[in-house]
C-alpha cells in the first residue's frame, strides 16, 4: 500500500509539472511575435531578444515568421507587442528600459516597410510567372493551329506564285509612276525657255488672268484636316488617344499623338517591375500635299522599347481601317505581322529591308532598321496611280 501511494503521489506530482508547462487558452492564441520574445527569455533578459532581430539577416523572417507570409492582423499587433515588452523592460531591469526602447521603435517602423518589400516582391514574381504562361501558352496554340493546317498541295503552289507575280507588277508600276513623277516635277522645276513674242487668240487668258496649275501628282480624295479628323476619329473608336494637334511646316502638315496612352503603358509595364527608368514616345505623324490633297501619310515610330513598339503597331492598324473602312481584324493583323513585319525585330531574316503591300486604293511601305543601325520604324501610305 505505502508503495502504491508513493507511485501515485508521483504521477501526481509529474502530471501537475506537465499541466504548468502546458499552455493556457490565452496563450496559445497569442502572437508569434509574444511567443518569440518570450522563448528568447522575455523583455527583460540580457540577451536582447529584439537586438537579435534586428541583427544580421533576422528581418527577413521577423520574429521567426518569413516578411511575405505576415499578414495584416500579424502587423496590427506588433505596436501592442513592442509597448508592453517596454514596459516590462522598465520594471524589471531598468538598465535595459532605453535601449529596449529604441529597439521597439526601430522594429515598430522597419517591419511594416519589410513586408511591404516582400508583398511587393511576390507580387513582381507572380506577375513574371504569369506572362511566361501566357506566354507558353500562346505558343503551345500557334503551335496547334499550325498543326491543323491542311498540307500545301498543288492549287496552293499556283496562288501563290499568282500573288507574288501580283505583287511584283504592283511594285514594278509603283517604280514606274515614282520615275514618271520624278521627271515631271524636274520638268516643273527647270526654267522654261524664252519664247518668240506672239499674238494671243481670244480663248487665251491675258496678262491679268490666271492660268490653270500644273497637273498635281497622285493624291487621295481627302486634304490633309480632312484626314486629320478622319484618322482621329478611327483612333478614339480604338480605345487609343487621338491627334493632340497639327502643324504646317511648308508641304508638310505634321501632327503630335496625344501621349496619355503611352504614358498608361509605360505605367503598367512599372507596375510588374519589367521596365525602369524614363521613357518618351517616339511616334510621329507627317500627311504631304500636292494641289490641296494629301499625296503621301507617314508615320514614324521607334522599337527600342515594347511600349513605343505596341504604340507604332497600334497607330498603323488603325490607319490601315481609316483608309479601308470595313476591313476584318483578322486581315489587319495578318498585313501587320506577315505583310509589313513590324512585329518580327531582328528575328527577321529580311529586317532592314522594305516591306510593301500594295491594296485596293493605296499602297503600304514600311521599314524596321536592324537593332546595330538603329530602332527606327517608318512606314508610308501612297494612293495607288
Amino acid at each position: 500500500m505505502r508503495m502504491r501511494s508513493r507511485h501515485t503521489g508521483v504521477q501526481l506530482a509529474t502530471a501537475l509539472t506537465l499541466a504548468s508547462l502546458a499552455p493556457s487558452d490565452a496563450r496559445a492564441g497569442q502572437s508569434f511575435v509574444q511567443t518569440y520574445i518570450d522563448a528568447q527569455g522575455g523583455c527583460a533578459s540580457a540577451a536582447g531578444p529584439l537586438a537579435f532581430v534586428l541583427a544580421g539577416g533576422g528581418l527577413q523572417a521577423p520574429f521567426g515568421k518569413l516578411a511575405g507570409d505576415w499578414t495584416d492582423t500579424d502587423l496590427a499587433a506588433l505596436p501592442a507587442i513592442l509597448s508592453a515588452c517596454e514596459r516590462t523592460a522598465a520594471r524589471v531591469n531598468p538598465y535595459l528600459a532605453a535601449e529596449v526602447r529604441g529597439q521597439a521603435r526601430e522594429l515598430e517602423t522597419r517591419v511594416p516597410q519589410i513586408v511591404a518589400a516582400a508583398r511587393a516582391e511576390r507580387a513582381r514574381q507572380a506577375a513574371q510567372l504569369q506572362a511566361r504562361r501566357d506566354l507558353a501558352q500562346a505558343r503551345i496554340e500557334a503551335a496547334r493551329r499550325q498543326a491543323d493546317l491542311p498540307a500545301a498541295g498543288p492549287e496552293d503552289d499556283v496562288r501563290r506564285l499568282e500573288a507574288e507575280a501580283g505583287r511584283a507588277e504592283a511594285q514594278a508600276r509603283a517604280a514606274a509612276g515614282y520615275r514618271d513623277r520624278a521627271l515631271r516635277e524636274a520638268a516643273e522645276q527647270r526654267p522654261p525657255a524664252p519664247m518668240p513674242p506672239r499674238e494671243m487668240s481670244q480663248n487665251e487668258p491675258g496678262d491679268g488672268e490666271s492660268r490653270p496649275a500644273t497637273g498635281p501628282t497622285t493624291t487621295f480624295a481627302f486634304d490633309a484636316p480632312s484626314f486629320r479628323r478622319m484618322y482621329d476619329t478611327r483612333l478614339r473608336g480604338d480605345g487609343d488617344g487621338g491627334i493632340e494637334d497639327c502643324a504646317e511646316q511648308g508641304m508638310n502638315y505634321v501632327c503630335r499623338f496625344d501621349d496619355a496612352p503611352f504614358r498608361k503603358s509605360v505605367e503598367a509595364f512599372r507596375k510588374l517591375d519589367l521596365v525602369r527608368g524614363s521613357f518618351s514616345s517616339k511616334l510621329g505623324l507627317s500627311v504631304v500635299r500636292g494641289a490641296g490633297k494629301a499625296s503621301s501619310i507617314v508615320l514614324t515610330g521607334d522599337r527600342a522599347d515594347p511600349m513605343n513598339l505596341f504604340g507604332f503597331v497600334g497607330k498603323v492598324a488603325s490607319l490601315i481601317k481609316t483608309l479601308e473602312p470595313g476591313i476584318a481584324e483578322g486581315a489587319v493583323q495578318d498585313l501587320l505581322s506577315a505583310g509589313l513585319g513590324l512585329m518580327s525585330g531582328d528575328a527577321d531574316p529580311i529586317i532592314g529591308a522594305e516591306r510593301t503591300v500594295v491594296r485596293g486604293a493605296y499602297v503600304t511601305r514600311c521599314r524596321s532598321a536592324p537593332s546595330h543601325e538603329s530602332t527606327a520604324m517608318t512606314c508610308t501610305f501612297e494612293p495607288r496611280a
